[in-house]
């Protein structure tokens, strides 16, 4: 029965294989753009994507110096003036997230292994480190899908 439902499903080493190759052949891509590079010339591809990083991220940065600046200065500030400033809302729905800041879509990713369903209930996880990180009014919802 076992060989029959190996043959049928493959191994686990097999479905890996098929999950790491595509990430292997994107990685080969790459090499070959930069395999005749020099020393030099790498570090400056280092440089160079340091640099799309940053100006990727500077307005997100900028606003997050403002409101670090906007509530030391008013530390005392009540918790729904504090929701104005910066309101994150995360989406889930089956492999699918989507993240909002503010009310816009700031980041969408498609999970091709998400946390697998047991129990009836699907997985959902908040994690940090090394960071100090508070939720507050946090609510889940069930969504169906469309």
């Amino acid at each position: 029965m076992a060989n029959f439902l190996t043959k049928l499903f493959g191994t686990k080493s097999d479905r890996d294989l098929k999950q790491l190759v595509p990430i292997k052949d994107l990685v080969l891509e790459a090499y070959e753009t930069i395999k005749n590079l020099s020393n030099d010339e790498l570090r400056g591809k280092t440089d160079e994507f340091k640099q799309l990083i940053h100006e990727a991220v500077k307005d997100d940065e900028a606003r997050i110096a403002e409101i670090k600046k906007e509530l030391d200065e008013n530390y005392g500030m009540e918790i729904s003036e504090k929701e104005k400033l910066y309101k994150i809302k995360v989406e889930r729905l089956s492999s699918k997230i989507k993240w909002f800041v503010n009310g816009e879509l700031f980041l969408e990713y498609s999970d091709e292994t998400p946390l697998k369903v047991s129990d009836g209930f699907s997985k959902l996880s908040f994690a940090n480190w090394k960071s100090d990180v508070e939720f507050d009014d946090l609510k889940i919802y069930a969504l169906e899908e469309k």
